[in-house]
């Protein structure tokens, strides 16, 4: 089991899975989006750095959560 959960990207579409996983008791321990400032709040949860962040986690203690996504095409 993860010790710690991550959303990656925080859009329209993200910030409906971000919503979903608080709303059944989820913790989110950060948001990981380039196009966000670190240090902002989104729902309560931090916007911790971008891609670049995933690198310095540990794979067997993190789960990850896809916050991608679009309508558009």
């Amino acid at each position: 089991m993860s010790n710690e959960r991550y959303l990656i990207a925080c859009g329209g579409h993200g910030r409906v899975v971000l919503d979903a996983l608080l709303a059944s008791g989820n913790t989110v321990n950060g948001i990981i989006d380039a196009q966000l400032e670190v240090g902002s709040l989104i729902f309560g949860v931090p916007v911790v750095g971008n891609d670049d962040f995933i690198k310095t986690l540990d794979p067997k203690k993190t789960e990850l959560i896809n916050g991608l996504g679009s309508t558009k095409n």
